[in-house]
This record gives C-alpha cells, structure tokens and sequence, in this order.
C-alpha cells in the first residue's frame, strides 16, 4: 500500500484534522446490496474516513479519488492510502448474530459427553469457579481476535460481565451489541432475575457511549426466566431502546422442560401471550417449530439466528431455514458460543449452513436448499438487520459504513461466492471497522497476538488443573 498527501501547516497555526481516503482495488467485489447476486470483477471500493465514498471499476477509480479529496471539507487535509489486492474478493464484513465470546478458554473440555452432562459437570462448575470480570476481560480479546482474524466485523453477545467486554471491544475497535444474561437460579450469581434485570438496566444507562456498541436485554430462554421478569423485561426493553436476544426451541429437551413446566405451552406461545414477537426480538436456534410457529414468525417479523455447527455438536437439530426464509422471516448467522463450536470462523459458519440445507432437502425437511448469495445475505445484511444496524453496515453501498474484509481466494475461481461459501481455506488478509484497518495482511493492528497466546496458555493451564481436581472429587463421591 502507498500514501501521498500532508497535514503539515504553517508555523503558528492549529494541525488540520486528517482524513484518510482509502482506496483498496480488488479482483473482485462482493457488495450484497442493491444486488445480492453481483459479483464486480476489477473494482476499486474508495473510503472517506468512515464511509464508503465510491464503488468504481479500477480503472476509473482515478476520477472517484479526486472527487473523494475533493468532497473533504478545506479545513481538513486528506492523506490517499491505497491498497492492492489483486487475489481478493472485497464484501461487507461479518455479522455474527450469535456468541458468548467469553467462554473462549472453555472449548474443547469434555466434548464427548452429552449435552446434559456436558454442562453439567463440565461448564457449569467451570463458571461457577472461574467466573469473574478478570476472565471476561482476557476471554473477550481472546475472542475478538479470533473473530477479526476471519472476518467478522460486528457480534451480538450474550454473557456475564458485558460492560468488561465493551471495553475491549472500544480498545480493539469492532462491533458489538453486548446483552446481560437474565436468568433465574443462575449458577454464576446469588441474585433472582430482577435483580439480574436491574443490574442491567442501571449497568446499560451509565455506560460510556460508544458509536460501535450497543445492547440488548437478554433472557437466557423461555425455560429459564418466569413471567413476573418477562414482564419486566419487555417495557424495559422499549424504553431504553433495547433488543431483546434470545435462545428458542434450540432443542426437543429444552420444549419438553417448557411443556412440563407451563400446562403443555411450547415457548413460542408464552412468547406470543407476553407480547414479546416483534421485530426487536432476536429468537436463536429455532430448531423444533411446527408450520403453524413457522407462519407466526413470518407475521410477527421476528428475526431468527441460525447456528448449524452448534446444532450439530450438541445434537439438538435443525433449523428450517429455508421454510422460514419462504415465509419472509430474516434469518442470520451466528457461531454460538465457542465452547460448543469450537470456533469463532463465520466462513466456516456460511460452509454448514450451505450444507446443512442440502441435507435438509435430502432428508425431506424442506423443497429447496439455499442459494450461495442466500447464505452471504444471511452473514451480512441479515445480521445488520437483525440487529437494527442495516442502514449502516451488512452491505458495500455509498455512504454506508467502512467496515469491509478482504478475502484471499484461491484458484480455480469461477464463481467467488462459491469460493466464500464453499472453499473454508479461503483467508481472510484484511479487516476494515468504519474505516480503521484493524487486520493488515493476515496480522491485528491493535493487539498482540504473542500477548494474547500467553493469556489462553496462562487460562488453560488454571482450568486443566481445576477439572482434574474436579473429576477426582467427582469419582471420589461416586465411590
């Protein structure tokens, strides 16, 4: 990449605020929006500080430049960066509609046993042991580069401590939409679900603003929070402008523990009766739901996160994807947490979900499989919109935000988003967050990966220890 232009000024007067136009030229472009099937070969995508400023083809990108430096402001002077990228497919960042980034020292313990036990005696004791803000702080980094790293740009968390991964999150410059946990009879805290729902409130209201981050009211599931909080939760949530995030019907224990519990109701139905089915809801998994469930998603234009690795680790289902797409419900994608992945690769993600759709066709869940740009949709804009952010991000359109990755494909390439959605060696060399350039040729710019591999080592030793002891003990008892 080369630079050109000064900020310099006489002696005596003020600095002039900078701003950076970069222009990054590509094989190809990947823009999602206004077509979601377009693929431009030889373009150029032209920032302005934070925004999008053009999408020209290379070799006029001359004239977009010059009216780039041309649109700023006198009073500020401009510095020309540009990047050659002639093996990569640019396309908007990654949402990941999904995750608890924080339980990134817990993958891989214990992954063979069944879900039951697999939390029970593994997870759970985990967190109970481990949980404070000094692990969220070192886990959230941990998880934030991984996402980076493979091209995701913006995530939507669930976990304890949100305001600890705020501020890693503002340090590292990525998106987030971060949302507490509510839960009753939680094994982390002594506190009952109100009072979960009041620390977040009161957590939510003094946070320092940020224009990258944002929250959400997150009640663990239908099946662990009562009506008196949901109906806390809900007017609370409206009026501070807050999502509500969600898991739903994840899996057949989970509505026959709901069943058990409320005279035979599946979740949708309390959710329905509380009135919490609305576009501000994001429900994840929806695994098991009757056509009658899938129609009332359509109506109600609730947003829905698929997490097919997830779904297949853990053996809880399928989603039916492409019959909630048919009827109009927008469906993301999300990694889950990744100690039940076990990574954070949205690329990897887009592969499943493309494939898991075929099964589902040859196992007669379904007519139709999805499409390659259904899948990239689902990774980008779908995530945005899920997330109330499409207006500034899911797509490359003028005027939107720069948060763009670069993905180096390799050949044969017919088709790049096949390559995208079906080749997981594709790599991702360079991430863009509203126009700060976070990955540079494979590498972070704002952290230390040496620093960040000492972390984990330092955790996963700790916790190695911890579950040794915990398994001795267990088998002691047994005894």
């Amino acid at each position: 990449s080369s630079s050109s232009g000064s900020g310099s000024t006489a002696e005596g007067t003020p600095p002039r605020e900078v701003v950076v136009v970069t222009v990054i030229d590509a094989a190809w472009v990947v823009p999602v929006r206004p077509d979601p099937r377009a693929v431009l070969e030889q373009h150029s995508v032209v920032l302005v500080g934070d925004r999008v400023c053009a999408i020209v083809p290379t070799a006029l990108a001359a004239s977009s430049i010059a009216a780039a430096v041309a649109s700023v402001n006198g009073e500020r002077a401009t510095v020309i960066k540009r990047v050659s990228l002639p093996h990569h497919v640019l396309m908007p960042g990654l949402v990941n509609a999904h995750t608890h980034i924080s339980m990134a020292f817990f993958k891989g313990v214990d992954d063979d046993s069944p879900l039951g036990v697999w939390l029970r005696e593994c997870i759970w004791p985990m967190e109970k042991h481990f949980l404070t803000d000094k692990l969220v702080e070192d886990a959230s980094a941990v998880g934030i580069a991984e996402m980076l790293l493979t091209g995701t740009t913006c995530f939507n968390d669930m976990y304890f401590y949100p305001m600890k991964t705020a501020q890693v999150a503002r340090r590292m410059g990525i998106r987030a939409c971060l949302g507490f946990p509510i839960l009753e009879g939680s094994t982390v805290f002594n506190l009952t679900g109100e009072e979960i729902l009041q620390q977040a409130i009161a957590e939510y209201k003094i946070a320092e603003p940020c224009p990258l981050i944002k929250y959400s009211l997150a009640p663990h599931a239908m099946y662990t929070v009562g009506d008196e909080v949901l109906h806390k939760v809900i007017p609370l949530a409206a009026e501070n402008k807050l999502l509500i995030h969600i898991h739903s019907h994840e899996s057949a224990w989970e509505i026959e523990t709901h069943e058990n519990a409320h005279a035979g109701r599946h979740p949708m139905d309390r959710m329905k009766e509380l009135g919490m089915l609305n576009n501000k809801s994001i429900l994840v998994h929806m695994n098991h739901l009757t056509p009658q469930e899938i129609a009332l998603c359509g109506s109600s234009g609730v947003n829905v996160v698929h997490c097919p690795q997830s779904g297949m680790k853990l053996a809880s289902g399928l989603c039916p994807v492409a019959s909630l797409m048919d009827a109009g419900v927008n469906v993301a994608l999300g990694t889950d947490g990744v100690a039940s992945n076990n990574d954070l690769s949205m690329l990897a993600e887009m592969q499943s979900a493309a494939m898991m759709s075929k099964l589902a066709v040859a196992l007669g869940r379904t007519k139709n499989g999805l499409m390659l740009h259904q899948v990239i949709e689902m990774a980008t804009i779908n995530g945005a919109k899920a997330l109330g952010l499409d207006n500034a991000i899911g797509s490359l359109e003028v005027g939107k935000a720069a948060d763009i990755i670069a993905v180096q494909l390799q050949e044969p390439v017919y088709n790049p988003m096949s390559n995208l959605v079906f080749c997981s060696h594709s790599k991702v060399t360079d991430v863009w967050v509203a126009g700060q350039r976070l990955v540079e040729s494979g590498k972070l710019t704002r952290a230390d990966q040496s620093q960040l591999d000492a972390l984990t080592l330092k955790w996963r030793t700790r916790i190695a220890e911890f579950m040794a002891e915990h398994k001795r003990s267990a088998t002691a008892v047994a005894n």
